[in-house]
């Protein structure tokens, strides 16, 4: 019983943030805290989810997680958990974009490039090319020649 009641109050953070009800993001991020290491990657997804759709600053409750998620980076064992991390990475892409953070976002883009190829992501790989090629414009010399030495790795 008290699975489901969990699920249902985890439930209830997704949707109110997903409204736009950024006020319950601190009760959601200390839910998080308290819920087991699985729902860590879900609950990231969404808070960048609403913060993209609402135009929200979450940089404080990304920070309280990375030390975490910079422990797991890219050791997942499961489809479901490696989609989840290809996913958290172009979020936090995508997040870094629409806060104008160019090289940040591209940085963020290759690493989740190589990481996709590394875990056999297609989709993910697919969806994140399409992504620093939209905003290549913005791209260093730097940036560029490591987006060219992994797509000539996987040639």
């Amino acid at each position: 019983m008290a699975h489901f009641r969990m699920l249902a109050r985890a439930n209830t953070y997704v949707l109110d943030l997903l409204e736009g009800k950024m006020d319950t993001l601190p009760e959601y991020v200390q839910f998080i805290h308290q819920s087991e290491e699985e729902e860590l990657l879900p609950g990231i997804l969404t808070i960048l989810e609403a913060a993209i759709k609402y135009d929200y600053n979450v940089d404080w409750a990304l920070k309280e997680f990375q030390p975490t998620l910079d422990s797991l980076d890219g050791n997942y064992e499961t489809d479901a958990n490696i989609r989840y991390y290809i996913d958290h990475l172009y979020l936090m892409a995508l997040y870094n974009l629409k806060k104008a953070n160019y090289s940040n976002a591209l940085n963020i883009s290759l690493k989740a490039l190589g990481m996709s190829d590394k875990l056999k992501d297609d989709t993910g790989y697919k969806k994140l090319n399409a992504l620093f090629v939209s905003f290549s414009v913005h791209a260093t010399k730097d940036q560029l020649e490591a987006y060219n030495v992994l797509n000539n790795k996987i040639l």
